[in-house]
């Protein structure tokens, strides 16, 4: 749908979406991008002359990871205030492509789009650098006047676990319909005040774990087969029926989780029905593990429409103190098609909840010798905190230790206290109403109370660090510490640590320090 559609930002900036782009031609007014609700999947469509051309469209299914997932823009969902070349023709931006975050070039005339950073085209001040799967946040566009044939200058944020945010500078030409970029590093990565820690980060290293599962349409969950690459007389046999888990896994035992499935020449229906999605591993590489391996970290995104990527995050303070984290884009993630996003809502907490621990399996079971199975921990943030939660409740036996900050662990008493309610509608699977926030009957709210952690505390064994913010309205700290205070009176070893703090705990740096810290400590 059309949103002020004749109202366009100023020259300078793009407005925050759903809204008009301007373009600096006559033939286009602008650039509308539809806001799919949470799930930032955006359609972009050209304004000429009162008409609407869709230019990209929503991408519904994703094949494999060279498919075009849609345009997913991260975090805040707002593009930067400068996109658009010189050429009027052409626009630059930053998008989730599954477990990356890519830089790329749509052309608004034909809709063709282009990826244009490669790790093998840069000019870098190191050359020991290793860019293979590093992700890239477009900065800033810089136009040069047309009239003086001089290509423009692109600034990007580059960065992966092992290379902390590094400036690069694209010169770009136009060459026929494409654009052509030649990159140059600008500063050195890394953290001057420390060296050690320095290199400790830049010896991180990583894997990307791909899961598969066979899904149907039986809601609420669908079944799992945790394997990670089968030929396609497997995947057949595993959708007819004819081959049990324990089959199929005895054929696939030396399957290489690193490499993509091929889903060769199965019908478009057959395709339907396999779903990959990946996480990220990473790891002390500067070491042998322990004699019982390297102790490992559960950490799920939040969102629960959002995406771990491969850009540079505080997780490296987990891997340079010796641990191994796994980061999981369970199905409901965004980057990876609108069908597989709108999978989640109704199914949270057992959907999400499964694609965890079949990602987490899955690692144990390929590298037993390097990682501790009997040191999993679990540290999740928001619906991250919420599938902490539920992990330790639903899998009570698995986890060695928990830290949970600002949880969803009761969703009706999110529901009337929340600044955003609509979503315990959405992400329960009922009928949102702006005119009345309340499920509408018993039912409602008994389904909103089942898909809550809290109602798995009965079972929970696993210590629990509960990180609060204080000044949070996405998720009021009185449910926190209501999950706290039953695990007391439940016996069960549970500490809380409360910040003046907004719902990310990051208003400050010494709360983040704090939070590391603290963290650190409990993992011990």
């Amino acid at each position: 749908r059309l949103i002020n559609c004749s109202s366009c930002s100023s020259s300078s900036s793009s407005s925050s979406t759903p809204s008009s782009i301007p373009l600096k031609t006559n033939d286009i007014n602008g650039i509308f991008i539809d806001d799919k609700y949470e799930s930032r999947s955006y359609e972009i469509a050209a304004l000429t002359q009162r008409c609407v051309r869709n230019v990209i469209d929503v991408v519904q299914n994703v094949e494999d990871e060279n498919t075009f997932p849609g345009i997913w823009v991260p975090a805040t969902g707002v593009l930067p205030a400068h996109v658009w070349l010189s050429d009027n023709r052409h626009i630059v931006f930053t998008t989730a492509w599954r477990y990356r975050l890519e830089l790329i070039c749509v052309d608004t005339t034909s809709g063709n789009i282009q990826r244009l950073f490669s790790p093998h085209a840069v000019n870098s001040n190191n050359n020991s650098i290793d860019l293979i799967n590093a992700s890239v946040q477009l900065l800033d566009v810089y136009q040069h006047d047309r009239e003086e044939n001089l290509g423009d200058y692109l600034l990007v944020n580059v960065s992966a676990p092992h290379v902390p945010h590094t400036a690069f500078c694209g010169s770009l030409s136009f060459k026929n319909a494409s654009v052509v970029v030649d990159w140059t590093q600008v500063n050195q990565p890394g953290c001057a005040r420390n060296t050690a820690f320095t290199t400790k980060v830049h010896s991180i290293s990583h894997q990307i774990i791909r899961i598969i599962r066979v899904v149907s349409n039986s809601p609420p969950s669908p079944p799992a087969i945790d394997f990670s690459d089968l030929d396609d007389e497997m995947i057949a046999a595993a959708m007819d029926g004819n081959m049990t888990e324990e089959e199929l896994m005895e054929k696939i035992a030396d399957a290489n989780i690193s490499d993509p499935l091929d889903l060769g020449e199965l019908d478009e229906e057959e395709k339907d029905k396999i779903c990959q999605f990946e996480a990220i591993l990473s790891y002390p590489g500067d070491c042998e593990p322990p004699s019982d391996g390297f102790p490992l970290i559960l950490h799920p995104h939040g969102g629960p429409h959002s995406v771990s990527t491969t850009a540079y995050t505080s997780d490296s303070v987990f891997v340079a103190a010796g641990f191994a984290v796994l980061q999981v884009n369970y199905r409901g993630s965004t980057g990876y098609g609108q069908s597989m996003l709108e999978s989640l809502p109704g199914n949270c907490g057992t959907q999400d909840v499964d694609d965890c621990m079949m990602a987490l399996e899955t690692v144990l079971s390929s590298y037993p010798s390097m990682l501790n199975e009997n040191r999993v921990s679990v540290f999740g943030f928001s619906h991250g905190g919420f599938l902490g939660c539920h992990l330790i409740g639903q899998h009570p036996d698995t986890f060695y230790r928990a830290i949970i900050g600002n949880p969803v662990v009761n969703v009706p008493y999110n529901l009337i206290t929340s600044d955003i309610p609509d979503w315990c509608f959405v992400e329960s699977g009922i009928d949102f109403s702006s005119d009345c926030v309340n499920p509408g009957s018993a039912d409602g709210y008994k389904n909103m109370f089942e898909m809550s952690p809290i109602s798995y505390i009965h079972r929970v064994k696993t210590p629990v660090l509960m990180l609060l913010g204080t000044n949070d309205r996405r998720v009021p700290s009185g449910q926190g510490l209501d999950y706290h205070r039953q695990l007391k009176a439940r016996n069960v070893e549970t500490r809380s640590l409360m910040y003046p703090d907004h719902h990310s705990l990051n208003g400050k740096v010494s709360h983040y320090c704090n939070v590391a810290v603290n963290s650190l400590l409990w993992l011990q």
